[in-house]
C-alpha cells in the first residue's frame, strides 16, 4: 500500500517495486494504459523519469530518503521528460489525477507497505 501520512489518504492499494536495472529502465514503457495489476510503480533508486513510448499521462511523485515528497509532476504527458530532482531517492508513478485527488503536496510524508505487511524501504 502507498499511503500519504500527512493527508491520511491512500494513494494506491497495490504497488509494484522496480529496483533492478532493466525493470527501472522499462518502467511503464510500451503499455497502453496503467496496468490493472497495480496502482503505483515505485522506482528505486531514481531521480528522473520519462514517458517515451507511453500512450497515456501519469502523475510522478519524487521522494527523498525520508519518504518526504520533494517534487511532483502532475499529468506528465507521453513523450516528456521530468526534471532531474536533486535529493530524490525514489520516484512513484501513479495514474494521472491521483496527486490532485488526494491533495498530495510537497513536504508530505509517504509510507510504502507491501501486501505481506513488511515495510519496503
Amino acid at each position: 500500500m502507498l499511503y500519504n501520512l500527512t493527508r491520511e489518504k491512500v494513494l494506491a492499494e497495490r504497488t509494484k517495486l522496480a529496483s533492478k536495472f532493466f525493470r527501472r529502465l522499462r518502467g511503464l514503457m510500451f503499455s497502453r494504459s496503467f496496468p490493472k495489476t497495480y496502482e503505483a510503480l515505485i522506482i528505486s533508486p531514481c531521480n528522473a523519469v520519462h514517458t517515451m513510448f507511453m500512450f497515456y499521462p501519469i502523475d510522478v511523485v519524487f521522494v527523498n530518503e525520508k519518504l518526504q515528497v520533494i517534487h511532483f509532476c502532475p499529468v506528465l504527458r507521453p513523450g516528456r521528460f521530468s526534471p532531474l530532482v536533486k535529493g530524490c531517492r525514489q520516484v512513484v508513478e501513479l495514474p494521472a489525477g491521483t496527486v490532485a485527488h488526494t491533495g498530495t503536496q510537497i513536504g508530505d510524508y509517504l509510507s510504502f507497505h507491501p501486501e505481506n505487511g513488511k515495510e519496503m524501504f
